[in-house]
C-alpha cells in the first residue's frame, strides 16, 4: 500500500527546517535575493534587513531562529550588529544565533569566534551546501 500523499510531502528532505525563520541583514540587493532563495529551499522563511540598525530594530519586534549578517554594511556593521546583539538585556535576542556572511575570513583569523558574538560564519560565494551545514550545525538539536 502506498503512502498518503500527505505524508510523502512531510518526507521529503529537500526542506528540511520548515517552520524556521532567519533574518537576513544584507546591504546588497543581489546578495538579499540569493540568500532569501537558499533559505526557501530548505523550508526557511526569511525576512531582510538592509542595514545592522534594521537588523536589530527588526529583532527586537520578532523572534528569528537565527540571524545572517553581512559584515560590512552601512548604519551599523556586522560586528557592531554582533556586539549590541549579544549585550542585550533582552535574552531572546541576546541568544539569537548569528552567522557571519564574509567575503573573506581575515576577520576570524585573530580572534576566537566567540569573541566575536558570531555564531558561525559563511565565506561568500554562498552555496546551498555551506548554507545546510551552516543550519544544521546551529538549528539541529543533537
Amino acid at each position: 500500500m502506498s503512502e498518503p500523499l500527505e505524508e510523502k510531502a512531510h518526507a521529503d528532505t529537500s526542506m528540511p527546517f520548515p517552520g524556521i525563520k532567519a533574518l537576513i541583514c544584507e546591504d546588497d540587493e543581489l546578495n538579499q535575493k540569493i540568500m532569501q532563495r537558499l533559505l526557501a529551499k530548505f523550508g526557511v522563511e526569511s525576512d531582510l534587513a538592509c542595514d545592522g540598525r534594521e537588523g536589530f530594530d527588526k529583532l527586537a519586534c520578532q523572534s528569528y531562529n537565527i540571524v545572517f549578517v553581512d559584515l560590512q554594511m552601512p548604519v551599523l556593521d556586522g560586528p557592531q550588529l554582533a556586539k549590541m546583539v549579544r549585550d542585550s538585556s533582552n535574552e531572546r535576542i541576546a541568544r539569537t544565533p548569528l552567522v557571519a556572511v564574509t567575503g573573506s575570513a581575515h576577520y576570524f583569523q585573530d580572534k576566537a569566534l566567540a569573541e566575536t558574538g558570531f555564531a558561525d560564519y559563511i565565506i561568500k560565494p554562498i552555496t546551498p551546501h555551506l548554507v545546510l551545514q551552516t543550519l544544521e550545525r546551529l538549528l539541529v538539536k543533537n
